[in-house]
């Protein structure tokens, strides 16, 4: 869907300035149970170098947290690095390391930490996997054939005994996906995984959700993106998220860059990015509240929709995803933020698992990145637009709490910006003011549009609790 004319033109000539001088960063992950790395400041072709590069470090799978070095040589020493990683995780180590029943220790070296077969995060693993759920993935897609086959190389690797995959063809004007899914049926099927394919030819990324939720036959539904990677052991800390609280109802879980190659990459993780944090949360309306005014309107900090797991109970009592929000409708997003706050009104728990990773591709260039801007600020009024029209009586909570919404949205010291450089493009910030002047409008708009259609809640399969087995064999032919 084109962007609303209320997005102008891009200045050349700030884009131009705004570009100079933002150098490619390396992106990298890092097991520190297993040797460290040498870090070479050279791309893959060997032909130019880094300035500085992000890293993931990771203890027994678990993300301790990113770290950014500067890459002043060809190459950082696995000792430097490891000096690095101690210096800033040394708490965040032993912290794990008691948990996992192990001693602690005084220092990271080369050789890394040595792994232990022991450790309690391992055996909680495989009793996790020794009564498993199915599963089901869905992932919505139109005609990105090249990033499609990358996300599900992934997640074809991935470490879990029974899951499903079923793949949604959004709106296509082409057969380009269909066709994609014909030839790659028989490699699923021989891996034991059961794809299966459904189209939709109404535009949306919710539309495009619940269409995946009229077959998907899991009793937990995880969604996530056409460009991203999953990692191998995602299903398995989705799973553990939702047996961290008593009436969880939805899991979301980290996102990270998969690569930042281009100005526009770099300058997207300065506006914040999809990172969430490193450490697990519960969010509800009882005891888990945090001690910010804004809450739970700040849905985006609840997690982001290329990340994000549900029980199909709550998803069934649900009827699904808002039709009217999303990529590809006139609200150009917050389809997951507004399940997000519906989990938490509703009475349920949300959890945020760290540990659950996925890394994401974002866009190359500055004109996608002004849209994905402009977006962001529509969606996030649209959302609440949506909160007043559902509960005309939340128009008062919510106007209590606009001043400190504008000082968390523009403030320079706040959360949200405390990570934008001096270089960051004003214009930037103008188009995501633009997009929340847009939002509740499109919203409305979008709204009524659904109406007209007649819009009918999905029929959600799968069990009405997220956590016991089904005993669906996941084992199973193309549909």
């Amino acid at each position: 869907m084109p962007t609303p004319w209320i997005v102008m033109k891009t200045n050349l000539k700030d884009q131009n300035s705004s570009m100079e001088g933002i150098k490619p960063v390396k992106v990298m992950e890092v097991e520190i149970s297993c040797s460290l790395p040498v870090i070479s400041s050279l791309n893959k072709a060997g032909s130019e170098s880094y300035g500085s590069a992000i890293i993931l470090a990771r203890l027994h799978n678990e993300p301790l947290g990113l770290i950014k070095i500067d890459l002043e040589e060809v190459e950082l020493p696995a000792q430097e690095l490891a000096n690095l990683i101690w210096d800033r995780f040394e708490l965040r180590i032993n912290r794990h390391l008691k948990k996992d029943g192990l001693q602690p220790v005084e220092s990271l070296t080369p050789e890394g930490i040595s792994f232990s077969p022991d450790a309690k995060c391992v055996a909680y693993g495989s009793e996790l996997l020794a009564d498993a759920p199915l599963i089901s993935i869905v992932l919505a897609t139109r005609e990105r054939v090249q990033s499609l086959a990358l996300a599900l190389d992934s997640i074809a690797n991935l470490e879990y005994p029974k899951f499903e995959l079923v793949l949604v063809d959004s709106a296509p004007r082409t057969s380009q996906t269909q066709d994609f899914y014909a030839l790659n049926k028989a490699r699923f099927a021989a891996k034991n995984i059961c794809l299966s394919y459904v189209r939709t030819d109404v535009p949306g990324l919710a539309v495009a959700h619940n269409r995946g939720l009229e077959i998907a036959r899991g009793s937990v539904i995880a969604f996530t993106d056409d460009d991203v990677l999953v990692d191998k052991y995602w299903l398995i800390e989705l799973l553990r998220g939702f047996k961290l609280a008593p009436n969880v109802g939805c899991v979301t879980g980290l996102v990270i860059p998969m690569e930042l190659e281009t100005p526009a990459q770099v300058l997207f993780e300065e506006f914040g990015g999809f990172t969430k944090g490193f450490d697990p949360q519960i969010y509800d309306m009882d005891g888990h509240r945090p001690q910010n005014v804004l809450y739970p309107y700040t849905a985006g900090r609840f997690g982001t929709g290329a990340n994000m797991a549900f029980s199909a109970g709550y998803l069934q009592k649900a009827g699904g995803f808002d039709p009217a929000l999303g990529v590809g409708t006139p609200t150009l997003g917050a389809d997951d933020m507004a399940a997000f706050f519906g989990v938490i009104k509703d009475g349920y728990q949300l959890v945020y698992q760290p540990s659950a990773v996925v890394m994401h591709r974002h866009r190359r260039t500055y004109e996608e990145l002004t849209r994905q801007i402009f977006g962001y600020g529509s969606g996030l009024t649209a959302f609440l637009a949506k909160c007043i029209l559902d509960d005309p009586v939340s128009m008062f909570t919510i106007a209590s709490k606009m001043p400190a919404g504008i000082r968390y949205a523009f403030g320079s010291d706040s959360n949200k910006n405390q990570h934008k450089s001096g270089s960051y493009p004003k214009e930037l910030e103008r188009i995501e003011r633009r997009g929340m002047l847009y939002g509740p409008v499109a919203y409305i708009k979008s709204s009524l549009r659904y109406r007209r259609q007649k819009w009918h809640k999905p029929d959600v399969q799968g069990e009405s609790t997220a956590l016991p087995a089904t005993g669906a064999d996941s084992v199973k032919t193309e549909r």
